[in-house]
């Protein structure tokens, strides 16, 4: 018989390590946890994009770019909320009991390992509900066990109420919520990424109210019909003529919104405020994450669902859609970076390294501000009530902004291309009529020395 086989325990056959059996036996327990667990993290975020979008995203079918860049924002934002602030609020172990013990013991079963489940949660609750709020959401998260019984506990249940407020902004991108503040609960609106607000703040007894009047009491957020138009044109103003009823690239690309209107870009996390203009501050808000309206660009989505009665019968522009709205979002950055050339430059130099904020950039927006291939693709006019039917008012109110921008330096008149046929004739006769000025006084320089000989002869 061998000696191996006489021996009572095999590690300590000559040679073989019983710290070295440990740690290959533990490294292997954590591989196969770890390997269980992102099975599970998998799911989750398969089960949220499916609850999400109303679409199926079975496990056999790779996620899309804009779906992984979506999921790696949420992962962004969610590690900065501090766990241990929200993890009081989750039932022992986290979700996901039915793993063994030492699995459940796992920090990517806890917060922000659960976010997916439990933003899966918040959009089953808007499609199963017709009456959707926060306080029911709360209550939807309680039943099915992601939530610990808090219900009866007041300062638990709004700290609840204020992390799902804050959830279903990743949800939904209709605003961009306040960190969460650990001393106080509320919904908050961080102001610096909204124009006119009419509240930066509600109170948690608010949680009741449907989640589309919570969203109409911070303000006028989602574009209207009923917004400001573009501000009147004089009939004798030389750029009247072509601007009426069209969107000019040569007006509303980034390059003339920086040189001719001073104009600053603020990339924001809500797409209610893409394009929103504050023209006392001069700054435009751009919404950095388009592949959110990539991957819920379909009917039956949350955000569809959850802005089913945001409009009355007045405000809502016509043929509004989750679907039409993404497009023209989409269809925006290829009107203010990609149609332009130097618009392009502008983009790749000085905004794009801004749209890169908290160490995460959506890979989709190069592709959508990309320049076109060649003369063809590119446009010069884009027709505000096919194009731009949702978000032309607001592009309109730009352009009315930046025809009434009058260059007043030499430096400005030589940068300002907004009309390249006046452009060139202006540059032509300064040229030219400079040239002859020149010519002139130096025929009369040579006139007086001339005469000036003469005298002395």
């Amino acid at each position: 018989m061998h000696l191996k086989s006489l021996l009572p325990f095999p590690s300590l056959v000559p040679g073989i390590s019983i710290d070295a059996r440990r740690r290959s036996g533990f490294r292997s327990d954590l591989e196969a946890q770890g390997h269980q667990l992102r099975l599970k993290n998998d799911s989750a975020t398969r089960d949220f994009l499916s609850s999400s979008t109303g679409l199926a995203v079975p496990s056999t079918q790779d996620l899309t770019l804009q779906q992984n860049a979506y999921i790696d924002h949420i992962r962004n934002r969610a590690d900065a909320v501090p766990a241990s602030t929200v993890q009081d609020l989750f039932v022992a172990g986290g979700v996901g009991d039915d793993l063994d013990a030492a699995t459940t013991q796992s920090p990517g079963l806890h917060w922000p390992g659960n976010v997916f489940p439990v933003l899966a949660a918040i959009a089953q609750c808007a499609h199963s509900s017709n009456h959707f709020s926060i306080d029911s959401a709360v209550r939807h998260l309680v039943a099915i066990g992601i939530f610990g019984d808090i219900t009866s506990d007041v300062a638990l249940f709004s700290k609840a109420c204020n992390l799902v407020f804050i959830s279903l902004s990743w949800v939904t991108m209709l605003y961009s919520p306040m960190p969460l503040d650990g001393s106080s609960f509320c919904f908050q609106i961080d102001p610096s990424q909204s124009v006119q607000l009419h509240v930066p703040r509600l109170e948690i007894d608010t949680a009741a109210l449907d989640v589309c009047e919570i969203v109409q009491r911070f303000g006028p957020l989602l574009p209207a019909s009923d917004e400001t138009e573009e501000l009147p044109v004089a009939e004798n103003h030389p750029e009247a003529t072509p601007l009426q009823g069209t969107l000019d690239v040569a007006y509303l690309n980034v390059y003339a919104l920086a040189i001719v209107g001073l104009i600053k870009i603020k990339w924001v996390d809500n797409v209610s405020c893409h394009l929103h203009f504050d023209m006392e501050g001069r700054q435009l808000l751009l919404f950095r994450i388009p592949s959110f309206c990539h991957v819920n660009q379909f009917e039956g989505s949350t955000f569809e669902k959850t802005t089913a009665d945001y409009y009355d019968l007045y405000s809502k522009p016509e043929h509004f859609s989750a679907i039409a709205f993404f497009k023209e979002v989409r269809l925006s950055y290829r009107l203010i970076f990609g149609d332009d050339q130097k618009a392009h430059r502008y983009y790749r130099r000085l905004y794009r390294p801004d749209a890169n904020k908290n160490g995460f950039f959506d890979p989709y927006l190069d592709e959508l501000c990309r320049r076109a291939s060649n003369t063809t693709d590119s446009r010069t006019i884009y027709n505000k009530t096919t194009d731009f039917p949702i978000l032309g008012p607001r592009l309109a109110l730009l352009q009315g902004y930046i025809c009434r921008q009058h260059p007043n330096t030499i430096q400005m008149l030589w940068r300002d291309r907004r009309d390249l046929l006046r452009w060139y004739t202006f540059w032509a006769v300064a040229i030219i009529g400079g040239l002859g000025l020149l010519l002139s006084l130096v025929q009369m320089i040579l006139n007086a020395i001339q005469v000036a000989q003469a005298l002395h002869t």
